[in-house]
Formats: structure tokens, C-alpha cells, sequence
């Protein structure tokens, strides 16, 4: 801190003492969100970039599902020893 003042403290610091046990605060939440939104658009091989001309989307949106689908098992299944992947299967 600076003249004993809130105001003008180090982004670091601030950042650090907005911690919370199981998350981060809403100052390094809103700091690597825009650094993630930052790499991925200037990403040419970003999977959702149709720009490129690589992927379609169909595919696009193929992977969205399964990677919801992904997420969504492994969370319901947290507490178990099960993997979510078993019943996938991804024909090429």
C-alpha cells in the first residue's frame, strides 16, 4: 500500500488478498479471462475459428457436445472412481 491507502494498491497484492480458499478473486478471474479470450482469438488454429478454412461446423459444433458431455460426466462422476470417457466413442 501506498500513503496507507486502499486505493492505491498493487494489482498483485489486491489480487492475492481478493483469494478465496477455492477460487481466485474477481480481479485475477477477469485478468486471465481476457488474456485466454486474447490467445484464442488471435489463434489461427483455434478449433472454432472458421476463418481458416480447416474446420467446418459441424465439426465445430461436434466437438462443443462432446466436450459438455465430457465435463458434464466427470462432474456428476466427481466423487466416484469412474471415468466419463468409457461410452464414447468418436467415429473417424
Amino acid at each position: 500500500m501506498y500513503n496507507n491507502s486502499l486505493a492505491n494498491i498493487d494489482a498483485y497484492p489486491a489480487g492475492l488478498l481478493e483469494a478465496r480458499p477455492d477460487s481466485l478473486g474477481e480481479l485475477f478471474t477477469s485478468v486471465i479471462l481476457e488474456q485466454f479470450l486474447r490467445i484464442r482469438d488471435a489463434d489461427r488454429f483455434w478449433f472454432e475459428n472458421v476463418d481458416n478454412g480447416r474446420v467446418a461446423i459441424i465439426r465445430i459444433m461436434i466437438i462443443i457436445h462432446i466436450a459438455s458431455y465430457v465435463i458434464h460426466a466427470a462432474s456428476a462422476n466427481q466423487n466416484q472412481n469412474a471415468s466419463p470417457c468409457k461410452q464414447l466413442y468418436i467415429g473417424g
